[in-house]
């Protein structure tokens, strides 16, 4: 998914997405700017060198 025109602030502590982007379970009344579906509130990322240099955010699996 490309989204375009948002902005992200990046600091040493945090990465704040565009207010404009939404969880699914918050209410959004543009109906346009949802994250991910499986994405959700307490969600776990781990950040990532991949093989080609990319730097990367992987989101940690549910717990079983």
């Amino acid at each position: 998914m490309l989204y375009v025109d948002y902005s992200f602030d990046l600091s040493d502590g945090a990465i704040v997405f565009d207010s404009e982007l939404k969880l699914k379970e918050q209410s959004n009344e543009n109906g346009w700017g949802n994250l991910p579906k499986a994405w959700k509130d307490g969600d776990l990322f781990m950040l990532k060198a991949s093989e080609n240099g990319k730097v990367v955010l992987y989101r940690k699996p549910d717990e079983l």
